[in-house]
């Protein structure tokens, strides 16, 4: 009964973990391509005579908050994050068991981190807006709040496919270094 609930969940959370991704990934193609437009039409106003983009600097702004946050986690998602070199020193001694545990506590305290922050953070802008545009600052920052739940749920997914492994291993009388 155990094992059933374990695979069910763990089947559940992958599922919502790939619709994460598809919405993280969705995000990041449309920041990446739309910023250096804006940017390059926000240089363009200032110094090119007839246009006129005064919107575009902020729109801009707002658009790299949601392109760090969700290239970040499209990052994580594909392993491509950034290493620091001491710790991967430290990471690279332990059993592959440790270390897979290590990185995944580690990336799901960073996404409660983000979320501890990111909840005061969108109270704190909830009746601002851009300058001239209007747009509702809660939107941009919202990319916080949304990073950090892809984290939590990316380290839950690959916690709960790790004890999944573990106990179909257990079942098999292997050892999970025979998969």
């Amino acid at each position: 009964m155990a094992v059933k609930l374990l695979t069910t969940t763990s089947r559940l959370v992958r599922a919502a973990d790939s619709v994460m991704q598809a919405i993280v990934g969705a995000a990041c193609l449309l920041t990446a391509g739309g910023v250096p437009i804006l940017a390059l039409l926000a240089v363009a106003s200032r110094h090119v005579p007839g246009v006129q983009a005064v919107w575009a600097p902020e729109l801009t702004h707002a658009s790299m908050l949601v392109l760090v946050m969700m290239g970040a986690t499209l990052a994580l998602y594909r392993s491509d994050h950034v290493r620091i070199g001491l710790a991967d020193k430290f990471i690279n001694r332990l059993s592959p068991h440790a270390s897979e545990y290590l990185v995944t506590v580690s990336m799901g305290l960073l996404g409660l981190g983000m979320i501890v922050i990111g909840v005061p953070l969108l109270e704190s802008v909830k009746s601002q807006s851009t300058v001239i545009l209007r747009v509702p600052l809660v939107i941009p920052y919202s990319s916080v709040l949304v990073a950090g739940v892809a984290f939590v749920l990316h380290s839950v997914a690959r916690a709960t496919g790790a004890i999944e492994r573990r106990v179909a291993t257990s079942k098999s009388g292997g050892s999970e270094n025979d998969s």
